[in-house]
């Protein structure tokens, strides 16, 4: 079966997959409805029949624990508007977590041309669809809360642990679950045959705290509240 999330509301159904007759069209499946099924003649077959061109689909990842927060990756055909788009990613997989489903390139506050995304950018994204959200440095020893978004230097994960090995600057990524010699997150950096790997990724505490640097006057995260 394939993981399937509706994109839109009012989206295209049928009793069969006929496309000789629009007389059996029924509309009104919810947008963000995650659903499965098989793929015949153009329409998936679910319940009823639900059109190709209305549902994005999801890869076969791993189970996630209940009540973790959703993986996506800013390699997904939903985010194909900007070369640098990982902030709007977590943003997508927090605004799932709440129950929100969002195309990535549908966020209103994007990255600059130069590929830059601030934290009152995130916070933004995340009003912009109903979400309440802050973004503050941390100081000192501060620990950041799970399931915020930390901005971190990718050069500081060593390139052995990494798939994109040729990036060395700021990126957004989730911080999950921090344990004595490594940290969980979800890094929205991975593709193709590698993406499950972004998805509970583990860095060793070393590399997270070479990473997780002061940005200006420490170190930034942001929020849901």
């Amino acid at each position: 079966m394939t993981k399937l999330i509706v994109k839109s509301s009012g989206a295209r159904l049928r009793k069969t997959p006929d496309t000789s007759t629009p007389a059996n069209i029924v509309t009104g499946l919810p947008f963000g409805m995650g659903l499965e099924g098989d793929l015949s003649d153009g329409w998936y077959e679910v319940a009823t029949y639900i059109h190709s061109s209305v549902v994005n689909i999801l890869p076969d990842l791993p189970v996630p624990p209940e009540g973790a927060v959703p993986y996506r990756s800013q390699w997904d055909t939903d985010a194909s508007s900007r070369g640098a788009d990982c902030g709007q990613t977590t943003v997508a997989m927090l605004t799932q977590w709440r129950g929100i489903s969002v195309d990535i390139d549908d966020l209103r506050f994007q990255s600059s041309t130069n590929g830059l995304t601030t934290g009152a950018d995130l916070v933004r994204n995340f009003a912009s669809i109903g979400l309440s959200a802050v973004w503050r440095y941390l100081s000192g020893a501060e620990t950041p809360p799970l399931n915020s978004i930390c901005l971190v230097r990718y050069d500081g994960f060593d390139r052995s642990s990494v798939q994109d090995r040729n990036y060395r600057g700021w990126h957004w990524i989730i911080l999950l679950q921090i344990d004595p010699d490594f940290v969980t997150v979800h890094d929205p950096d991975y593709w193709g045959a590698r993406r499950r790997e972004g998805a509970f990724k583990r860095y060793s505490r070393r590399e997270w705290n070479a990473a997780f640097i002061p940005s200006g006057t420490g170190r930034v995260i942001v929020y849901l509240t």
